[in-house]
C-alpha cells in the first residue's frame, strides 16, 4: 500500500510547474463562477444588464455632481432664470397653439389693418378702396397677409412684459401702452410700404422683408425698455 501511494505521488508530481499553474487558475475561475451562481461563461443578457447598471450609476453620479455645482448659481440667479423661463414658455405656447386659432386671430386683425390703412391713404389723398384684406388704388394694390400683422412683435412684447418681475397692475399698464403703440407703428409701416410699392417698387421687397421687420422688433424692445425703466418697480 505504501509503495502504491508513493508511485501515485510521483505521477502527480511529474507535471510541469506551468501545467500546475494553469490547472490552479482554471480551478479558481470555476470556483468564482460557482460562487456567483453561474455555470460556464456569463450570458449576453447578464453582461448587458451589468453594463446598463454601470452606465446608469455613472449618469446618476454625473447628474448629482452637476446639480451640486449648478445649485449655487441657480440660487443666486433665481429671479433671472424664472423670468427667462416664463418668457420662453409664453412664446413656445403661442407657436404651438397658433394652428388652433390662426383663422380667428388673423381674420379680424388683417381686415382691421386693411381698413384703417385704406382710411389713412384716403386722408392723404390716395384713391384707395378696401375689399376684405386687399387695398386697391389706381397706382398700386396690395393684400394684407399674416406677415403684415406684426403679430410676432406683439407676442415678443407681451411675453417680455409678463415675464418681468413686477406687479400685475404694472404689467397691465405695460400691455395697455405697448400693444396700441405697436399697432400704430404697424399702420405707419403699411402706409409707407404702400407708397414704396406705388412709386419705388424696386425697393418694396427689401423694405417689407428686411427693414420694417427688423424695425418692428426693435420698436417693441424700445417700448418694453421704456416701460420697465420708467413705469415699474422690480419685485424680488
Amino acid at each position: 500500500m505504501a509503495k502504491k501511494s508513493k508511485t501515485s505521488a510521483r505521477k502527480g508530481g511529474s507535471r510541469s510547474p506551468k501545467e500546475r499553474g494553469l490547472s490552479l487558475k482554471s480551478q479558481q475561475a470555476q470556483e468564482g463562477r460557482e460562487r456567483r451562481g453561474l455555470k460556464g461563461p456569463p450570458k449576453p443578457g447578464v453582461l448587458i444588464r451589468v453594463a446598463t447598471t454601470g452606465i446608469t450609476r455613472g449618469l446618476k453620479r454625473a447628474a448629482k455632481g452637476l446639480w451640486t455645482k449648478a445649485k449655487p448659481f441657480i440660487a443666486k440667479n433665481k429671479l433671472i432664470i424664472r423670468s427667462l423661463a416664463i418668457f420662453v414658455g409664453i412664446i413656445l405656447a403661442f407657436i404651438l397653439t397658433l394652428p388652433v386659432y390662426r383663422g380667428f386671430l388673423y381674420g379680424p386683425l388683417l381686415v382691421a389693418i386693411a381698413r384703417v390703412t385704406g382710411f389713412i391713404l384716403r386722408v392723404f389723398g390716395m384713391e384707395a378702396h378696401v375689399s376684405g384684406t386687399t387695398i386697391v388704388a389706381p397706382v398700386f394694390s396690395v393684400k394684407v397677409i399674416a406677415a403684415c400683422s406684426g403679430i410676432f412683435a406683439y407676442v415678443l412684447f407681451v411675453a417680455a412684459v409678463l415675464a418681468y418681475p413686477c406687479k400685475l397692475k404694472e404689467k397691465a399698464i405695460g400691455i395697455g401702452l405697448g400693444v396700441p403703440t405697436i399697432f400704430a407703428v404697424n399702420l405707419v409701416r403699411m402706409v409707407s410700404l404702400f407708397y414704396i410699392g406705388a412709386y419705388l417698387p424696386q425697393f418694396f421687397e427689401a423694405a417689407h422683408l428686411l427693414f420694417w421687420q427688423a424695425l418692428m422688433i426693435a420698436i417693441a424692445v424700445l417700448i418694453w425698455l421704456f416701460w420697465a425703466q420708467r413705469l415699474t418697480h422690480v419685485r424680488q
